[in-house]
């Protein structure tokens, strides 16, 4: 009886406790591997390095939020893939806006999801190109991305 009246009560205060995490604002940091699903082409030659984001998303009382940050992501030529030795890859950096709702669900876990709207720039370079003397060539774009 004493282990049922404790269990009951650890569920109850966890129940309690789960009311009151509501943050206004909160700084996420991602890194990961980054890969390519549908460019043949692309994915026949290139092999992804880096994917990191940071954003600060601010909450209201009612689980909206906006927030903005950037992004980074670092593609390499694979130089096995090629036959002539060609080395260099291609740089991502983006900032982006967002928002969505987040929900907490206990104290220790959480639920986040919403639309970012942002502004990519892809940079890419070889040594190729460099021992020629151009530029790396610059494609500017713009995403939404549901997260």
């Amino acid at each position: 009886m004493k282990y049922s009246l404790l269990f009951i009560a650890i569920c109850f205060g966890t129940m309690v406790s789960a009311q009151s995490v509501r943050p206004k604002g909160s700084l996420q940091v991602n890194l990961g591997l980054p890969i390519n699903m549908t460019n043949k082409a692309f994915k026949g030659i290139m092999q992804g390095l880096i994917n990191g984001s940071a954003h600060y998303q601010y909450a209201y009382r009612n689980g909206f939020g906006f927030g903005a940050g950037f992004n980074y992501s670092y593609f390499q030529i694979n130089e096995f893939k090629i036959a002539e030795p060609v080395f260099g890859g291609m740089h991502t950096p983006a900032f982006f806006v967002r928002g969505g709702r987040e929900k907490f669900h206990s104290p220790n876990f959480g639920t986040d999801w919403g639309l970012k709207f942002g502004y990519a720039l892809n940079l890419v370079g070889t040594n190729l190109n460099r021992e020629k003397g151009l530029d790396p060539l610059v494609i500017s774009s713009t995403y939404t991305e549901p997260y």
